[in-house]
C-alpha cells in the first residue's frame, strides 16, 4: 500500500518537477472550448419510479343473465366507450319467450276490447272485463321483463375505459375495466 502511495505522489509531481523553473504561460493554462448559440431545449431530466398504477374508478362487468357467450368483441387492453357492446350471449330462448309473450299479449288485448264492449252493452258482467284488464296488465309486465332479459344478452361497458382483465366464472364471463384516463 505504501508503494502505491509513493508511486501516485511521484506521478503527480512529475510534470511540475520538469517545469519548476519556468513561469506558466497562457498556452499552458488554456482549455479548449466550443461555442454555440443559445436555444430553448427540453428539460432532459427524467425520474423513473416504479409504483403500481391504480385506477380512479373501476367497474366489474358481469352478465345479468346466464348463457353461452356467442360473440366476444373486446380483449384485454382494448379501449371501450360507455354503452359499447363487449360481448353477446346466446339469446335464442329469450327471443322465443319474447315472441310467445307478444303473441299472447295481442290475443289478450283483443279479448279485453271485446269484453269491454260487451260489458258496456250489458251483455257480460262488469267483473269479467275487469278481470281481463288485470290479466292484460300482468301479461304486459311479463312481456316487458322478457324484453329486458333479452336486452341483457348484450353485455355493455358501463364506463369509458380499458379492459384490464378477463376472468371466467362458471358459465358467464366477467371483465374488469379501468377508466381510460387512469
Amino acid at each position: 500500500m505504501l508503494a502505491c502511495v509513493v508511486a501516485l505522489a511521484a506521478g503527480c509531481s512529475n510534470g511540475k518537477a520538469k517545469d519548476k523553473g519556468k513561469e506558466p504561460t497562457a498556452a499552458d493554462t488554456a482549455v479548449p472550448v466550443e461555442v454555440q448559440s443559445l436555444r430553448r431545449a427540453g428539460h432532459g431530466r427524467r425520474v423513473l419510479r416504479h409504483r403500481p398504477i391504480e385506477a380512479h374508478e373501476e367497474a366489474e362487468v358481469v352478465a345479468k343473465v346466464g348463457g353461452e357467450v356467442r360473440q366476444l368483441f373486446v380483449e384485454e387492453g382494448d379501449v371501450v366507450k360507455a354503452g359499447q357492446v363487449m360481448a353477446r350471449l346466446d339469446g335464442d330462448r329469450l327471443r322465443l319467450e319474447v315472441a310467445q309473450t307478444e303473441a299472447n299479449l295481442r290475443k289478450l288485448e283483443r279479448d279485453y276490447k271485446r269484453q269491454l264492449e260487451l260489458s258496456q252493452k250489458g251483455l257480460v258482467a262488469q267483473g269479467t272485463a275487469e278481470n281481463a284488464k288485470f290479466d292484460l296488465d300482468a301479461l304486459r309486465a311479463s312481456y316487458d321483463r322478457a324484453r329486458l332479459e333479452l336486452g341483457y344478452t348484450e353485455i355493455r361497458a358501463p364506463i369509458d375505459g380499458v379492459v384490464s382483465a378477463r376472468t371466467s366464472r362458471s358459465a358467464t364471463r366477467s371483465r374488469r375495466m379501468t377508466p381510460r384516463s387512469a
